[in-house]
């Protein structure tokens, strides 16, 4: 090879070295948010994390729900709900980072039986905040994590009992009737979470969060004055996760949830997902399970993809 032509090899190599060796460095700063002694985790679905990284993630929610006895009434109600979240982390610095989330639901239901009934509903919600990271310890495994924000929500809700109703009666008629109701809920609260993470070696790990939020609700509902209450809401999670990388690129978990909401009866779920664990800077999968509330039942399911930067 020419002498020239060696020169200017060794050139573009040199200069191709800084990148390479700042993206690697790039790389492994985007493996060190979520991995401790060696095992990265996957986020729980529906409970925080103690983990403070940069990250957009999107997710796609299903559920099918059957009340036994809606309202009192001893009608059974079966619903179907569409729900899509976005969510957003933001690393200030190691101990400290920003989060923020914003969901919205479609929620319908209907039942032809002794009775006519239509139930819909459309919702949506927002929270952020802070979240701060005052231990951890990467030989051990061992993280511990605060978060601390605020939520905003509303949610419109469309009723018709047309049990009494003639079907010669036209839509504004129905509209009309005193059996139609449209209540209109709205809210804000604040609160946070203590969430920890710990690794048992490079392939198991178990996530908790306690959860604590006190706000303030309004419901409007036609012909009657506007009611505010206060509520609570309290909830415990955890999450038993595997990660089999590298010899197969797939993380297994399974999540509990239980949530206590200011007069309503408690929630509990539970249920699993399978994700794609082969590069470190992104989670896709999808989970599903099982939502139990006193009179009903709910199959819950979620598509997620979350990429980590």
């Amino acid at each position: 090879m020419p002498k020239k032509d060696i020169s200017a090899a060794l050139l573009v190599a040199a200069l191709a070295a800084p990148s390479i060796a700042s993206a690697q460095e790039a790389e492994k700063e985007v493996e060190k948010q979520r991995t401790l002694a060696g095992h990265t985790f996957t986020y729980p679905s529906y409970s925080d994390s103690a983990f403070n990284s940069s990250h957009f993630g999107f997710s796609q929610g299903f559920a099918f729900t059957k009340i036994d006895d809606f309202e009192g009434k001893g009608n059974r109600l079966t619903l179907l709900a569409l729900q899509e979240k976005v969510d957003l982390g933001i690393k200030l610095v190691d101990p400290i980072g920003l989060y923020g989330s914003a969901s919205g639901d479609i929620i319908s239901g209907f039942h032809h039986g002794e009775f006519l009934y239509f139930f819909g509903q459309d919702a949506a919600s927002f929270d952020g905040g802070v979240v701060l990271v005052p231990y951890h310890n990467r030989r051990w495994g061992t993280q511990v994590g605060f978060r601390s924000g605020f939520e905003l929500w509303y949610s419109n809700m469309l009723m018709l009992d047309s049990s009494t109703l003639t079907f010669s009666l036209d839509i504004i008629d129905k509209l009309n009737n005193e059996l139609f109701s449209d209540q209109q809920v709205s809210g804000w609260g604040l609160g946070g979470s203590l969430n920890t993470a710990q690794a048992f070696g490079k392939y198991v790990s178990v996530q908790t969060s306690l959860e604590l939020m006190r706000g303030r609700k309004t419901a409007t509902l036609e012909r009657t004055p506007d009611l505010e209450t206060t509520y609570t809401r309290f909830g415990v999670g955890a999450a038993l996760s595997t990660d089999l990388n590298p010899h197969l690129p797939i993380a297994l978990q399974l999540e509990y949830k239980l949530q206590k909401l200011t007069e309503m009866p408690d929630m509990h779920y539970l249920g699993g997902g399978i994700y794609f664990s082969k590069d470190k800077d992104l989670t896709v999968g999808v989970n599903a399970g099982k939502q139990f509330v006193e009179n009903q039942s709910s199959l819950r399911s979620q598509i997620l993809a979350r990429k980590y930067f």
